[in-house]
Order: C-alpha cells, then structure tokens, then sequence
C-alpha cells in the first residue's frame, strides 16, 4: 500500500526519486526484522524469552509501519495541493502558473535572491518545479544536479527549452538554454562552488546548466 502511494507520487511529481527512496527504506527494515528473527531463533532456546522478543519485533514494526503511513499520507497530501495547485511546493512539482507573464527578465538581476528559482516545463500536461538558480556575469542560469538520478525536466527542455521562470513572485518568459561546452560549464561550475563556499571537487553528481534567454 505504501510503495502505491508513493508511486502515484513519484509519477504526479514527474520523477521516481521518492519511490526509489521509501522503496529501499522499506526493504531495509524487512531484511533487519527478518535477520533478527532468525537470530532469536537461532540464538535463544528460551521460549518465554523469545516469544517476549518476536513481541518486541511486532510492536517496533507496527511503530515503522504506522510512521510510513503517516509519512505517505503527508506526501500525498502535499504532492495533490502542488498539483492542483499554482507551482511547486518545496521538492514537489506544481501545477502550471496561473498569472500573466513578462517577455523579458528584469535588466538588473544581481540584487535578485535567485538561489531557488521556479520553472514551468513545456510538457503536456505543463508542469512547474523548483530548481537552483544562479546569476553570474549578469546572467541567469538554472542548475541541475543528479542526486536523484531520475529527473526527465532536463531531458524534456532540452527539446523544447521554451519555460516560464517565476523570480519574487514574478513570471517571465524565457529559453532554457544547455550549456554544452566543457569548459564553460566547468566555469559555470566554479563561480558556483565560488558562491557556495565549497570546493569544485565537492559535487557528488554532474551538474547541467542552463542560461535563461527571454527571447519568445
């Protein structure tokens, strides 16, 4: 019941990375009950204590499965608002904008706070997440990492780069445009880790990079 929640979840939100997730927090517990029960049976010839020990074990899994309930009632709730709704909220994919749209990005986007910043992807149906954004020599980019491996946004921009980019609460139109040279991006990265305060080595996964152009 929990891994059909959570994958109703992972397909609203347009990725699987919730499910992997749950999905090996789920069969990790499963092999830990499994092996202590064997050991109880291999190491206890007590029958009160064992019984006393399988009833610890009940009891501890009942507590897990009645947290993953818990847990996977919230995220569903909080997947169905972000759908139904206008963006995305927190890591869940969102419905698309609702509001009018600006062709063009603001002239001055240094002063911008553009650490997260909000994009509608042109799928069908349209659907809106958050990613991180950067401003560097007076340009926006969004950055995409791969801690989980399953995003498809990045794929599918890169077909059809026209976004909507939602900054401080305004939209505006925009060309998601894939950086591809090696050595731009390399640069790209190490203004970024520059930004961040971390060292360039420090990036467990690539990172794609797309400049913002506010050309359609």
């Amino acid at each position: 019941m929990i891994l059909a929640v959570l994958a109703w979840v992972s397909v609203a939100g347009d990725g699987w990375g919730y499910l992997v997730l749950y999905a090996g927090v789920t069969a990790l517990l499963a092999v830990v009950i499994g092996l202590s029960w064997a050991a109880d049976r291999l190491l206890c010839g007590d029958k009160e204590s064992l019984e006393q020990r399988q009833d610890i074990a009940r009891r501890t899994l009942r507590s897990f499965v009645h947290a993953e309930l818990t847990l996977g009632l919230a995220i569903l709730v909080t997947a169905t608002v972000a759908r139904l709704g206008s963006g995305p909220i927190g890591p869940f994919a969102g419905g698309p904008f609702q509001q009018a749209a600006s062709s063009e990005l603001p002239m001055d986007l240094e002063p911008l706070d553009a650490e997260e910043i909000q994009l509608q992807i042109p799928s069908d149906p349209p659907y809106t997440i958050t990613t991180h954004g950067f401003v560097i020599d007076g340009a926006l980019y969004a950055g995409a990492d791969f801690a989980f491996p399953f995003k498809r946004w990045v794929h599918i921009v890169q077909k059809d780069p026209a976004v909507l980019v939602r900054i401080d609460g305004r939209l505006f139109r925009c060309r998601a445009v894939r950086i591809r040279d090696p050595a731009a991006s390399r640069r790209l990265l190490e203004e970024v880790s520059r930004q961040r305060g971390v060292q360039t080595d420090d990036w467990l996964t690539d990172v794609w990079f797309f400049r913002m152009e506010p050309t359609w």
